[in-house]
């Protein structure tokens, strides 16, 4: 690891450390993906980490490969609004940006993930509990779609600001640290709100 490196590490273990609300008391890191170089990655190598957990394996080129597909394949919501929407550039740039890894994965990105592998995934944000959100399979961008707790959780914190200009955002993948009630917690993410009517939960 170089001296650069050493310190980006040491710059997100310590917003880590300071944002423990967030994070630290109900989650672990388990990968913290490169951020060195011009790859913008965090985000397809983090799902593609959570994945693993659940027998997927794929790498996070061929991730980001499948889910811009997808986007190109079948851009709408579930309620038939085109993901061209929710972008300020126009769609066949947007998806022409995103199958390069010097962009960012992003909120339809996530959204695709979703959808492509019927996962939930709960987003947990360094900002704040505010920012916390889950993503579920047929997620609408504003994320009206009630939880499928009798499909998969992955996790991914999301840092959004390092505080020190280091990084425009960051995505690691977490492991639940088993403490507490996960339900209750999903339910704290989303404030509760149709979240009561199927009793299978399954965790990664």
């Amino acid at each position: 690891m170089t001296a650069y490196e050493a310190y980006l590490v040491a710059v997100i273990n310590r917003f880590f450390s300071d944002n423990s609300d967030a994070f630290s008391d109900k989650f672990d890191i388990r990968l913290n993906p490169s951020t060195t170089g011009s790859s913008r990655s965090c985000q397809f190598e983090s799902l593609s980490d959570q994945l693993s957990t659940i027998g997927i394996m794929i790498s996070q080129e061929e991730l980001r490969s499948r889910i811009v597909s997808l986007l190109a394949e079948d851009p709408f919501t579930p309620d038939g609004s085109h993901f061209a929407n929710f972008t300020t550039l126009e769609w066949d740039v947007y998806l022409k940006n995103m199958s390069d890894c010097s962009t960012y994965g992003d909120h339809l990105t996530l959204i695709a993930a979703a959808k492509l592998y019927d996962v939930n995934l709960v987003i947990v944000s360094s900002l704040g509990n505010q920012f916390n959100k889950v993503i579920s399979p047929g997620s609408t961008n504003d994320g009206s779609c009630p939880v499928r707790y009798d499909r998969p959780f992955l996790f991914l914190g999301h840092f959004g600001e390092t505080g020190e200009g280091v990084l425009k955002e960051h995505y690691v993948s977490l492991k639940w640290r088993n403490v507490g009630d996960l339900r209750e917690y999903i339910e704290s993410v989303v404030h509760g709100s149709q979240l009561c009517t199927v009793e299978t939960l399954t965790v990664n």
